[in-house]
């Protein structure tokens, strides 16, 4: 998906061929995703007691928080190959499922 946006802005500067596009977006893209891998974590999430939400920017000892609720927070996100963008407005599929679900 990176090097989707990555190749589209190339394309539209005019300075590169098809083929350098896809080559440099593929390499950027490789680059983010090693530099975001190595990210420190600059706080954490965690519950406690089932019920309490805390954010805290130290790593809490393991019998501060209930099991499986710690999540590592980064100043910039991970992204992981699994992962999709969504659209910042919904689309027409998105508002038609929606108005059919309401009218069931």
């Amino acid at each position: 998906m990176l090097s989707e946006c990555i190749y589209k802005v190339l394309m539209a500067s005019g300075v590169v061929t098809s083929s350098d596009a896809c080559d440099l977006s593929g390499a950027i893209e490789a680059a983010v995703l090693e530099a975001q891998g190595k990210q420190e974590p600059v706080a954490w999430a965690y519950t406690i007691n089932n019920s309490h939400s805390v954010f805290s920017a130290e790593k809490p000892p393991e019998d501060a928080y209930d099991e499986g609720t710690l999540y590592p927070l980064y100043a910039a996100p991970v992204v992981r190959p699994d992962m999709v963008m969504v659209p910042r407005e919904p689309t027409e599929a998105m508002l038609n499922s929606c108005y059919a679900f309401d009218n069931k």
